[in-house]
């Protein structure tokens, strides 16, 4: 691919990732919709071009969004789940250049990605808001001791990355049957 259409397809991909941004936070009950296709549209421009691209597609649409949008937590959402992205993107561009780890090793590379975002985001809730520990247990619908509860948001957050993983690889799958009129012939989409 030219460097020009590189361009292009990442300058698209980053200004639909911003509209999708800005979008949830007007769009209250599709936020978390929005803020994935985002990240998946910096995963797009990765898949398509290059890390390079990829990866400062999704810096422009992060600043952007934090300049345009009124919500600034949910652009520190995007910027997780499309740092996560890009990890799942490198991993898949690693197996198309057969130096990928094995199938486990980059579900743990995965996990560790999603739970290192996670763990960031306690933290700075914890900096912003107060008690981490608190706010679980206030979420849950049903009383529960703290151990418990923390392993169950535990469990729901591990379970997100995997349900995210896919979700990403059914998108890409779909954008490139779609979009780009590609026809698998027999082999593995993924590749």
């Amino acid at each position: 691919m030219r460097k020009t259409t590189g361009l292009a397809v990442a300058g698209l991909c980053t200004a639909l990732a911003v509209l999708a941004v800005v979008g949830g936070a007007y769009i209250r009950i599709n936020t978390l919709f929005l803020i994935a296709l985002a990240a998946f549209l910096c995963g797009t421009a990765s898949e398509r071009c290059g890390m390079a691209y990829g990866c400062s597609s999704l810096v422009a649409a992060f600043l952007l969004a934090l300049i345009l949008s009124p919500e600034k937590l949910q652009c520190l959402t995007f910027l997780g789940t499309g740092i996560y992205v890009q990890v799942c993107e490198w991993l898949a561009m690693r197996r198309r250049q057969d130096k990928a780890p094995g199938r486990v090793a980059a579900w743990i590379i995965r996990m560790a990605a999603w739970i290192v975002f996670l763990a960031s985001a306690l933290v700075l809730y914890q900096l912003l808001v107060g008690n981490v520990t608190e706010a679980i247990r206030e979420a849950l619908p049903f009383e529960a001791a703290t151990f418990p509860a923390i392993l169950l948001f535990s469990a729901a957050a591990l379970a997100a990355g995997v349900v995210l993983a896919f979700a990403y690889e059914s998108f890409l799958i779909l954008l490139r049957r779609r979009v780009f009129r590609e026809d698998f012939e027999g082999r593995d989409p993924r590749e």
